[in-house]
Order: structure tokens, then sequence, then C-alpha cells
């Protein structure tokens, strides 16, 4: 691969961004329409503003969608070609420890408990906690197993991976790729009937529960 392909790939990403951008600036309102940000959540079942709504929808524009794929079909092919093989080779060997992540960290109704702890995050020491408290009595894990310094590593995973947010040493919140798969549930609602999580749903976290 030439330095001239690698710059085609960089022009290419930069094309489909100005694209975007040129998308949300003529769907703008009174204010500026921006992009969404990775950082910031969105959950399915609460209130938004109207252009959060709005640049949220965008996501399903015919045009949003061809610009995106290409930015990020031009990326998996630039850094495909920049990584050096045996880091790529891990990334992929070891793709099943990010899918059983993503998978504990519906199951353990994580999601949930960092949307009612807010922007602001959640210690993983409180985290371990509130994962304990939702199960039954005779459902709890292990704890010699289970624990917090278990549980910081697991997480730190899916935040080097952005699906969830390190806000501070130790400290975690939802992200904009995390809060998708939000039940949208309470966490007492889960306490009291955890069998009714996905009722009355949009089906996401059911659907990541079943895989």
């Amino acid at each position: 691969m030439s330095f001239s392909a690698l710059r085609a790939l960089h022009a290419s990403i930069g094309k489909a961004i100005d694209d975007l951008e040129s998308i949300y600036k003529d769907r703008s309102q009174s204010k500026p329409l921006d992009f969404p940000s990775l950082d910031d959540p969105y959950y399915a079942s609460a209130e938004h503003s109207e252009l959060e709504d709005l640049a949220h929808q965008l996501n399903d524009d015919p045009a949003v969608s061809l610009a995106s794929k290409k930015i990020v079909a031009a990326c998996g092919q630039l850094s495909a070609t920049v990584n050096k093989p045996w880091y790529g080779l891990m990334e992929a060997i070891q793709a099943g420890q990010l899918s059983a992540c993503i998978r504990f960290l519906e199951a353990a109704h994580i999601v949930e408990i960092l949307r009612e702890a807010g922007p602001q995050g959640l210690h993983v020491r409180d985290i371990h906690r509130s994962v304990i408290e939702l199960r039954s009595e005779n459902a709890r894990p292990d704890p010699v197993t289970f624990t917090a310094a278990r549980l910081g590593h697991v997480l730190r995973l899916l935040a080097t991976s952005h699906w969830l947010r390190e806000v501070a040493p130790d400290v975690f919140a939802n992200n904009r790729r995390s809060s998708y798969i939000d039940s949208g549930k309470t966490v007492e609602q889960l306490r009291a009937q955890p069998d009714k999580k996905y009722l009355e749903t949009d089906g996401v976290a059911a659907f990541v529960g079943l895989t």
C-alpha cells in the first residue's frame, strides 16, 4: 500500500465528513445542528430537545447512512493497513472477550445502573455493590470470583472499545453506544421484576441477551 493510497483513504474520510456536515447544516432549524457526540448518552425512553431528537433521527437518513458507511469502511481499511499485523491479529482472535463483556454489561443491568448515576458516573465499587444487590439471594455471584477489581477490568475493556466512558480513575459512565442498549427500566423495577426487563421496550437489550 503506497502513501498515495493512504492519502486517498484519508481524503475519502474527509469528503464523507464534509457530506455529513452539509446534511446537518441543511437540516438545522433555529440553532446549528451538530453531529451527536460519542460521550453523550441518548436514552430512547427519555425526553429530548427537538434538536437532539432530530440529530438522532438523522441516523436513519439514507445520505447520512451512506456517508457514515464510507467513513467506517475507509477507517477500517486505513487501520488494517497501518496497524502492526500482530496487534490486528490479537484484536481479531480476542474479539470474543469484548462480545462477552457487552453481554455482561447488559445482563448485569450496568447500563441502567449508570443511567441513574448520571453523567458524573459511578465508582466501580458502587457499581459492584449495585450489581450484587440486583441479584436474588440464591443467584448472587461468588464473592471470591466476582470482585470490584475484576469488574473494573471488564468495564475498562468496554471503555477502551468505546462502549463506556471512564470519566475518572475507576469511575464509569454511559456513552451514546452503551445507552443504545438501555432497557428504560429503573433499577427499582429491575430489582422487583427482573423477568420483565424486556417488556414494552424497543427490543435492543433483549437482542443483546438473545445473541
